[in-house]
């Protein structure tokens, strides 16, 4: 993975319309690495996150929401693909989750859908974790 693809939007945004007059969502997909203090992948995520406030605030008056979502570890291929199953870090760092770990992908439906339904319209701005507690900040 080179340099500048760190900077992409790596084509997870989401657009989800409601019509005319109706309410639109952006759920970027981040990682619960925006919160750990090494890395391309931290620093871009984190990057992210500050485009998500700044998008919610220019696009707010519009009907449009903006968030992103933090997954911790989920068992999936992209996150073997970056730990892989057997790897001694992956252990240790399910052993310093507080929640259940490692989380299958359905554990991020709930936020999903809340932010893309109009239960979740007063939600702007946020850096969602869903993380089992791994990342905990103020």
């Amino acid at each position: 993975m080179g340099f500048a693809d760190h900077f992409t939007l790596n084509d997870k945004v989401e657009i989800v319309t409601g019509g005319a007059g109706g309410i639109g969502w952006i759920v970027n997909d981040s990682s619960a690495g925006a919160f750990l203090p090494y890395g391309m992948d931290g620093i871009s995520k984190s990057a992210l996150h500050g485009a998500a406030i700044a998008l919610a605030r220019s696009l707010g008056p519009c009907n449009v929401t903006v968030n992103t979502v933090a997954p911790g570890m989920v068992e999936n291929a992209p996150g073997f693909e970056a730990m892989p199953a057997d790897s001694p870090v992956r252990a240790h760092l399910a052993s310093q989750v507080p929640g259940r770990a490692p989380a299958p992908p359905e554990s991020l439906l709930g936020i999903l859908l809340l932010l893309t339904f109009e239960a979740g319209w007063w939600v702007n701005g946020q850096h969602v974790g869903v993380d089992g507690g791994w990342i905990v900040r103020l």
